[in-house]
């Protein structure tokens, strides 16, 4: 029940800050809004409050504001107010109304990333003792035996005295079984386990699936704000690399995942307490910025650069491109998301 509320929890706030920033952009110019939505598909809860109805919809795949525009139903029309059309408004209005959703995920990533540095600090890898701080589920180690506050101390018969040796050790053995020596509450065992090669952002690694015991050190207030930034802007560009690779077709097929994925790691994060679910949520909300600058029909990224063209030019994309744009937006995100479903299915049926 706890991760099933996690999981509500984590997507309405990603995805409602996104749509709530659209929505505020385009009543700030004016913009008459007919619906705002979390989800898409039939209709759970709605409210209707002024002149925008808040909805809460079945499939959790994301969500969308719909304002006022002249391809809509003649009943939804208001001629008396030509104002309040979306397409009344200037190419710059529109452009940052699109630009609003993507700009606000950037914004909760850095706002929740100055957080945890000021609220719970900056970890620091111990240096002294190889002391597991973790050890993820499914992973070599967790089949093995292996938990967290483990200290091991020897790799093949051979001491160690830090995180880095035992690392060292381990990726030396390039894929051979590797016999610890552990402390566990002041008892000694021999436990052997099977590294796994995995894709790392450094290439191909033979990992078993650990991560050492942090200290945390609490900066400043003006110290947290800059290193909220800085690895906002070093995450940003990670995840810009990676869609980089997907749109050129590099990218590893399993690195993509669906709904189950963000599922999956929403109940390990809720498992592991508030910490680790804001770092999903700073996870999630780079994605979706990430995702949605990108030119892709169909999302923000889609209807930011026809607009940016117009403020550039002063003309106006035709309704014919703008349909073989959207068309071609549509294939495209059909093609991710049964990728993502995919592979959803092909990690399940493994386990």
């Amino acid at each position: 029940m706890l991760s099933v509320l996690a999981f509500a929890a984590v997507l309405a706030i990603v995805i409602g800050f996104h749509e709530m920033a659209h929505l505020t952009v385009a009543k700030l110019f004016g913009v008459k809004v007919i619906r705002f939505s979390l989800g898409f598909g039939p209709v759970i809860v709605k409210r209707k409050i002024g002149e925008t109805e808040y909805v809460v919809s079945l499939l959790p795949l994301g969500g969308y504001v719909q304002p006022l525009s002249r391809d809509l139903l003649e009943e939804e029309q208001e001629p008396a107010h030509p104002e309040k059309y979306f397409e009344s408004k200037p190419a710059w209005q529109r452009f940052l109304i699109f630009l609003a959703g993507p700009l606000s995920n950037l914004l909760l990533s850095c706002l929740l990333l100055i957080g945890l540095c000021y609220f719970v600090g900056v970890p620091v890898k111990s240096s002294r003792d190889a002391v597991l701080g973790e050890v993820f589920e499914g992973s070599p180690a967790a089949e093995a035996g292996l938990k967290p506050k483990d200290k091991i101390l020897a790799v093949n018969g051979e001491e160690i005295s830090s995180w880095d040796s035992l690392v060292e050790k381990i990726r030396a053995g390039k894929g051979k079984a590797v016999k610890l020596k552990v402390e566990r509450a002041n008892e000694f065992l021999e436990i052997s386990v099977l590294p796994k090669e995995q894709e790392t952002p450094e290439g191909k690694k033979f990992l078993v699936g650990i991560a050492p015991e942090l200290i945390y050190e609490k900066p400043g207030l003006v110290k947290a704000v800059r290193l909220g930034a800085i690895g906002t802007w070093k995450y940003t560009m990670i995840f810009a690399d990676f869609f980089k690779k997907v749109l050129k077709l590099e990218a590893e097929r399993t690195s993509v995942g669906g709904i189950i994925m963000i599922g999956q790691a929403t109940h390990q994060a809720a498992s592991r307490g508030l910490v680790a679910l804001a770092e999903l949520l700073i996870f999630l909300s780079l994605n979706l910025f990430v995702f949605n600058i990108l030119p892709i029909p169909l999302l923000d990224g889609g209807q930011l650069y026809p607009a940016l063209f117009e403020m550039a030019t002063g003309i106006k994309p035709n309704k014919k491109f703008l349909y073989v744009w959207q068309l071609a937006g549509l294939v495209l995100l059909l093609a991710i998301f049964l990728l993502g479903f995919y592979n959803d299915l092909e990690r399940l049926t493994q386990k």
